[in-house]
């Protein structure tokens, strides 16, 4: 009967019930035989204990630890199924993506001339007058959003997690340089969006979600 720990898994092989316990603070594998009336532990994990076990044939596998080790009760040997998987990686490869399906926010300047996006993680700009446009950020490791340029078309703000949390980020309209200022919003930051500047391009509204 169980005292004060867990039980699991029970697998009956010949005589002798098989089992996974916690009694000794971490779930390992445990024998008991029904002549004798006792049981003997027979793996002694200590950080990584053992998550699913069940038996076949006369062999004893389990997951621990990501792995699958596998208990031969005749013998009393440990051993490990060597698990190798060889996934189709074409999608993990560099590869060319069209952004406008991706678009999610947009903004013109006062006087129409540039519009910027917000397409899959980056902040783009667009000229009209020239019909080029220039990927600002080309942050793969980091969301870029919701840009907004200000009134007198001088800077562009934006959100971003580059740092592992969202931040506000201003930099040059035009594309050159590097991000001139960067804010941390609070404590705990969360999503936000419709970023307005103010008239007189020295203020920015934002709403948080």
């Amino acid at each position: 009967p169980r005292e004060n720990w867990n039980d699991r898994f029970p697998m009956w092989l010949g005589n002798t019930i098989y089992l996974v316990s916690d009694r000794d603070g971490t779930y390992n594998l445990y024998r008991y035989g029904l002549d004798q009336r006792s049981f003997e532990q027979l793996t002694s994990y200590d950080d990584y204990g053992i998550t699913f076990a069940s038996s076949g044939g006369s062999l004893i596998a389990f997951v621990q630890d990501g792995g699958l080790p596998v208990y031969n009760p005749a013998q009393g040997t440990l051993d490990s199924i060597p698990v190798r998987v060889t996934p189709d990686t074409s999608q993990l490869a560099p590869r060319s993506v069209p952004l406008k399906p991706y678009i999610q926010s947009a903004a013109i300047s006062a006087i129409g001339d540039q519009v910027v996006f917000g397409a899959r993680g980056d902040i783009v700009s667009f000229d009209r007058l020239s019909g080029m446009a220039t990927n600002l950020t080309s942050s793969s490791d980091a969301a870029d959003r919701v840009p907004a340029l200000s009134p007198d078309g001088q800077w562009i703000a934006y959100m971003s997690d580059e740092s592992g949390e969202y931040e506000l980020k201003i930099r040059r309209a035009d594309g050159t340089g590097d991000v001139l200022r960067t804010s941390a919003i609070e404590l705990q930051p969360t999503f936000y969006r419709e970023l307005s500047w103010s008239p007189d391009s020295k203020r920015i509204a934002f709403v948080q979600r």
